[in-house]
């Protein structure tokens, strides 16, 4: 908007102490008239301009509150109010000068002659000028005055430079907080999803009566549980909006993230915790402040106690008096005096005496404050030292986790194509990387916070600081983040990027999923079927250590028909306990024409030895009732020919380990 004067506001640096601020002062250049554009050709061009990114990072986000930011505008007023202080004190030292003018009517009745005066009335004006020139010789007060306002004055610097670090830590809280709630967010749209596909499968198991309704009523709990929990989170990431918009003035919708390939900062230097609290004692910006109150007391003190000493001032005066008439003609006067003006108090009622003692009561007050300030410094300092040293570990270790999580996804999606695991068991696993992913993510949001504070406990946080950390922040996405979108996400809910916490990928969800038997102990060996994902590179970083190489199986490319590959060795286990290989041979004889198509073979005898423990295939109506419930399964499934085939290996298994006929 144009000021009232019709001219545009430009900005102008005005540099005072070490601080740079802005203000608004119309240019000279007047406004040139408006040209009012069709709505429809600004809805034309901005159609077809290309769209603006609107990410901001953590240095913008700072000098936006540099900018707009009340509680440092303020500060900053109070610091030039502050300033004033010193001059205010050197001109009680300096030398004074005054003017005084008087101009009086008078009338005046001499109603006796004498003295050769003439009787009668007069009516006349009388002026009277002065000039005085004071200066002080001894004022005790006035330079125990000076020196407190110069306290003052570098308490007000001082001040200013610690709202300037509070604001930059004020600013990192919200901007991660706001990445914190973000996370959250997507975390529980995954949870919330993962949750309804529950619900949805428990629904079709209890129609074919393999579970109670509590089974139901559980399930709806825990989805109805989720949608809460995403509600207040969405509330939380509205709230740290609103906070961040506090400290900035504007709405920010997009931050940047931290980036997965940022570098963070090596081990400290020094690393010794005892170096940091002294130094954090010495420099600390709070413990400055607090001394500089204390010696602000000590002067009010002596500045006090300055009220019983005399004062000596030297005065110089000239004075001009005339008068145009009345009873001793017109006159004009003219007189200059210089003189010693000595002021003794002696007695003031015990003002003087019961001010000294309050100030001396202030000064205790402020020695205690100074000692609470350098402790919660000392604390303060250890609790961010420490912190970056159990963050380093706790990264690495949440690291490690993300990796585990992401190796169990891989393990049950290759489940999932190979029949073994449902679509739940997918989304489960999902919701297990996803929770490791924003606790990773966490972990480095507190280093961050940490290492920020641990500088501005030392006394040493500046702008560089807060540059050199806003690199670790960026935009950039990984194709595995870009593909962890939830399939029931809406068009406009947040982006994953680095940092946040990816959402539930869509998954095949099978039309009606019916759980399989149940058994106790028996397990049947699988080998990995890879899913086509590439697997992610660890970080090459000291917070993240890479992952020891594991030699990974070889993976099966498809389900055979045929008999597979007896899988890698493994410790020597109990014989119930063993997974065993079962393997296809030709069709039974033509018993049952419906056991044609996709049950045209049946399984042979077990080629395991007797004596392992392991019962011998079921006879032909075991073997057919075997190939009825994996056709069914199959059928409500979907699962595609390899995947059934193996299906119908898992379902004769467990018939023979337990002699028992599966449900039809």
């Amino acid at each position: 908007m144009p000021d009232t004067d019709g001219m545009f506001p430009s900005k102008t640096a005005d540099k005072t102490h070490m601080f740079t601020y802005w203000k608004n002062q119309p240019s000279k250049s007047p406004r040139p008239p408006e040209k009012k554009i069709p709505l429809a050709i600004a809805c034309l061009i901005g159609l077809l301009l290309p769209p603006v990114s609107g990410a901001v990072d953590l240095l913008d986000v700072y000098r936006l509150g540099i900018e707009n930011d009340a509680e440092y505008r303020s500060a900053m007023a109070a610091n030039r109010a502050e300033q004033e202080m010193e001059p205010q004190a050197w001109a009680s030292l300096l030398p004074t000068v005054a003017f005084s003018g008087t101009t009086t009517a008078n009338r005046e009745d001499v109603r006796q002659n004498s003295n050769n005066q003439l009787a009668g009335e007069f009516d006349y004006n009388s002026k009277q000028l002065r000039l005085t020139i004071s200066q002080p010789i001894f004022h005790k007060d006035l330079w125990n005055a000076l020196e407190q306002a110069q306290e003052r004055v570098e308490q007000a610097d001082a001040t200013l430079i610690l709202t300037r670090q509070a604001l930059m830590i004020r600013v990192a809280e919200r901007y991660l907080q706001t990445l914190r709630a973000r996370d959250d967010l997507l975390f529980a749209e995954s949870e919330k999803t993962a949750t309804e596909q529950q619900l949805a499968q428990a629904q079709q198991r209890f129609e074919v009566g393999f579970i109670a309704v509590t089974d139901i009523e559980e399930t709806r709990a825990a989805r109805d549980l989720a949608i809460a929990r995403e509600i207040e989170a969405k509330n939380q990431l509205n709230n740290t909006h609103e906070a961040l918009r506090e400290v900035t003035g504007e709405y920010l919708s997009e931050l940047a993230p931290l980036g997965r390939q940022a570098r963070m900062a090596g081990p400290l230097e020094p690393d010794d915790i005892d170096q940091w609290t002294e130094t954090a004692l010495a420099r600390n910006l709070e413990v400055a402040v607090a001394r500089r109150a204390v010696n602000i007391a000590e002067a009010e003190i002596r500045r006090i106690d300055s009220g019983h000493l005399p004062t000596l001032d030297l005065v110089g005066a000239h004075d001009r008096s005339s008068r145009n008439g009345g009873s001793s003609g017109e006159n004009d006067v003219m007189m200059s005096t210089v003189s010693l003006q000595l002021n003794v108090p002696l007695f003031q009622g015990g003002m003087v005496l019961s001010r000294s003692r309050e100030a001396m009561h202030r000064h205790t007050q402020a020695a205690e404050e100074l000692d609470k300030t350098q402790r919660s410094v000392h604390r303060r300092t250890r609790d961010a030292f420490l912190g970056i040293e159990s963050g380093t570990s706790r990264i690495q270790a949440l690291w490690q986790a993300l990796q585990s999580t992401e190796a169990a996804l891989d393990a049950t999606k290759a489940g999932f194509e190979a029949g073994t695991r449902t679509s739940v068991d997918v989304l489960n696993a999902e919701r297990e990387r996803l929770r490791a992913k924003r606790d990773y993510a966490g972990a480095r949001y507190d280093y961050v916070l940490d290492v920020l504070r641990l500088k501005q406990a030392a006394g040493t946080l500046s702008e560089q600081d807060l540059i050199t950390i806003n690199t670790w922040f960026g935009t950039e996405q990984s194709a595995e983040m870009a593909q962890s979108q939830p399939a029931q996400s809406q068009p406009n809910e947040p982006q994953m990027t680095e940092g946040q916490v990816a959402s539930v990928p869509a998954v095949p969800a099978p039309t009606v999923p019916v759980p399989t038997v149940p058994v106790q102990t028996a397990t049947v060996a699988t080998a990995p079927v890879p899913t086509g994902e590439p697997q992610p590179e660890p970080i090459q970083d000291w917070t993240e250590p890479v992952p020891a190489q594991a030699t990974q199986p070889e993976p099966v490319q498809q389900v055979q028909t045929t008999q597979r590959e007896p899988a890698p060795a493994e410790p020597a286990q109990s014989p119930a306990a063993q997974p065993r290989q079962v393997a296809r041979t030709e069709p039974a004889p033509e018993k049952k024409e419906e056991a044609e198509g996709p049950r045209e073979k049946v399984l042979e005898e077990n080629e395991e030895p007797e004596g392992e423990g392991v019962a011998a295939i079921p006879e032909e109506e075991e073997a057919d009732a075997v190939l009825d419930v994996a056709a069914h399964r199959g059928a409500l499934t979907g699962l595609k020919e390899p995947a059934l085939d193996t299906l119908i290996d898992v379902e004769a298994h467990r018939a023979a380990l337990f002699r028992a006929t599966p449900p039809r």
